[in-house]
Parts: C-alpha cells; structure tokens; sequence
C-alpha cells in the first residue's frame, strides 16, 4: 500500500502499517521540489510545500517502517526531460530501502541516465509518461 499525505500528517501510521503487514507492503509516495537550495517535501499531491527536508523525512520514514520510497520530483514531474537524478540518487545511496524515480522521464535515454550515471543505485523507476505515449500517441 502506498501512503503519502496521511503519514506525513501521522508518522505513526508508518509504524503501525508495518507492524501489521510487514515493511515490504508499505510504499512512502513523497513529492517533493527544489527550491531555495534544498529539496522539501510536499503534501496534497505537491500543493502543499512543508519546512522539512526531503531527505529528512525519508530517513524518518524508512526508520518507522517504510519499505520503499516513491520519489516524484515535482521540478520534473510532466517535463518529459529526465528524472531528479541527484536528490533520487542520493535517497538510494542513504537509504536501505528502494527508492522508485518517479517524474521526468520522457526518453528511453532517461532511464538510460538512472541506470548508468555513476552516481546513482537505483532499484526502480517508473515510465508512466512513456508508457501512455507507447500507448496513446499523440
């Protein structure tokens, strides 16, 4: 299950989701954004800026039971020109959980780019924008 908004608002919620279905069942959806030099975490499907850094939270979150991480740059998300690669490669790096690059991509080179940079360990991405143009071309 994946959860966003209403761990956030009740971090206890992570805790409790894992202890009853296990930390692999549960999946932290954060949106975030780039600006003022950091990367924030959003609420309310990234309408919503909080004070808390993303990677704070992420740390946070995996401590309190959180078995995946989806990642949504909210800087990429719809752009079509490529993942977050630096705050998605640092949350791979720092955390012991997989971290899902979520928004931005718009090329096979994209995931190229997550796979290949030598920076980044990442487990998993997603290809919705590319999934729908295979799907319903334009």
């Amino acid at each position: 299950m994946s959860v966003n908004t209403a761990a956030y608002r009740n971090p206890q919620l992570l805790n409790d989701l894992s202890k009853e279905f296990g930390s692999q069942c549960v999946v932290l959806a954060i949106d975030t954004r780039f600006e003022e030099g950091d990367w924030f975490v959003y609420l309310n499907g990234g309408r919503v800026k909080t004070d808390t850094r993303t990677e704070d939270w992420a740390r946070e979150a995996v401590e309190r039971g959180a078995g995946e991480i989806l990642l949504t740059s909210m800087n990429n998300d719809g752009t079509k020109q490529g993942f977050a690669l630096d705050i998605t490669g640092r949350l791979s790096r720092n955390l012991n959980v997989p971290v899902i690059a979520s928004g931005g991509a718009g090329t096979m080179e994209h995931f190229s780019d997550v796979f290949e940079k030598p920076v980044q360990t990442l487990p998993s991405r997603q290809a919705s924008s590319i999934i729908k143009k295979w799907k319903y071309p334009t």
